[in-house]
């Protein structure tokens, strides 16, 4: 009985040694496991972090650019509606004139017609020619200023719409990098 008690107690105490053994090189073995796990993910985050940056250099790039053609557009738009207000008192100036000129005219053919009255009934048709010649230069000229402003509306909607455009997509670009 002695021998299997000694027996015994020898297996217990290798049977603890392995058991300590293995439970050791297991231990160890996770722990490697575990750093090179950990050292893989500092790697990927580290990665992503770097990738991450870069985007939102290239986005805050991007947004710069777009600030720059919103810039340019405005500056566009300012331009344009200068040139509208130009070409309206240019209008306004030419028409002013015009309605001078067609009053002192008016009220020349009609002292004229008054003096001449029966004797010079050629010279009355002549001036009548001429006021209907003036007459229809004035119609040509209104046609032309409408057409003058119809274009400029177009091209200041036109401007706008572009804007609009520019605008709504730098909104979705931001609403994307800053949600």
């Amino acid at each position: 009985m002695k021998m299997i008690g000694k027996k015994h107690s020898t297996l217990v105490g290798e049977f603890e040694k392995n058991y300590k053994t293995i439970e050791n090189e297991t231990e160890q073995y996770y722990n490697e496991i575990l750093e090179k796990w950990k050292e893989v993910v500092r790697e990927k985050i580290s990665r992503y972090r770097s990738n991450y940056e870069v985007m939102i250099q290239e986005q805050e790039q991007e947004i710069d650019q777009l600030k720059e053609v919103i810039s340019k557009v405005e500056e566009q738009n300012a331009g344009l509606n200068k040139r509208n207000e130009e070409l309206e008192n240019e209008r306004d100036g030419i028409l002013q004139k015009f309605e001078d000129e067609y009053e002192r005219v008016e009220r020349q053919k009609t002292d004229t017609i008054r003096s001449l009255n029966d004797t010079y009934k050629e010279q009355i048709e002549t001036l009548e020619r001429e006021n209907n010649e003036l007459a229809s230069d004035l119609r040509n000229i209104q046609i032309k200023l409408k057409s003058t402003e119809e274009k400029s509306f177009k091209e200041i909607k036109n401007v706008m719409w572009i804007y609009r455009c520019l605008f709504n997509q730098f909104q979705s670009w931001r609403d994307l990098i800053i949600p």
